[in-house]
């Protein structure tokens, strides 16, 4: 059955049915008329056990796959051609939230009908770069990336190594700071046989804050210390255990 050209209409246009029982093409053409006016049926043809319609409206494919038909006093589902979807893209998502965690809170809102894609914008945000000024040079070896994210773990005080995306030294003018930064340098290397002592000691939290400032978390308690040698004092009689 045909009625009017093709000209207009697309995919939107069109309505999938599959009744579930044995039905005629002609019951199916006589229910979704009583909908929509069988004047707007502008095409019928069954493929396979599924029957397709095309009608002169959008609004009107609309309307049946909301309301379904009724063949023989018996409900009917109807489904679009076209699912009707919505492109969503997100932004300066932190890379800690996972595409797993996406997709189950956008599932809240509605299938998804495609999977997730990462898109490539051409350049990063400055904000997201890190420079590390007056490293000595070579010291980062043939692995830069692992370098800086050992480096950043020690400096941020994470738990956890953090995600880092490529890593390269560049070429810059020296700091005029220069000897000021090789001071700092030495106050924080002078901590380093506590930081070791404590590296075997359970339950206990420890990290340098900048520029050279020692922090000890103990039974929830925390001390700073900007002397080493107070630092050793204090971890030998409070928190090494006795012989």
């Amino acid at each position: 059955m045909v009625n009017g050209d093709f000209a207009k209409l697309t995919r939107k246009h069109g309505i999938k049915i599959s009744a579930g029982f044995a039905c005629t093409v002609e019951e199916i053409w006589l229910a979704v008329g009583e909908k929509v006016g069988h004047g707007s049926i502008k095409s019928l043809a069954r493929m396979n056990s599924v029957v397709v319609i095309f009608l002169d409206q959008v609004e009107k494919v609309n309307c049946v796959f909301e309301t379904g038909i009724a063949v023989r006093e018996i409900f009917v589902q109807v489904q679009p051609l076209m699912l009707p979807a919505t492109k969503v893209i997100l932004s300066n998502v932190p890379p800690f939230i996972t595409d797993e965690f996406l997709s189950r809170e956008l599932s809240r809102h509605g299938k998804l009908v495609s999977p997730m894609k990462k898109m490539l914008s051409g350049c990063r945000s400055r904000r997201q770069n890190v420079h590390l000024v007056g490293i000595e040079e070579a010291i980062e070896g043939n692995n830069p990336r692992q370098f800086c994210v050992t480096v950043l773990k020690g400096i941020l005080e994470l738990e956890d190594i953090p995600r880092k995306d490529h890593g390269y030294r560049t070429l810059a003018p020296k700091p005029r700071e220069e000897a000021q930064a090789v001071q700092v340098a030495k106050k924080r290397a002078a901590f380093a046989d506590v930081k070791q002592l404590l590296q075997n000691i359970p339950d206990v939290k420890f990290g340098l804050r900048f520029p050279a400032k020692l922090r000890i978390t103990f039974k929830g308690k925390e001390k700073y210390f900007e002397d080493p040698e107070l630092a050793m004092s204090y971890v030998q009689n409070n928190i090494i255990p006795p012989p």
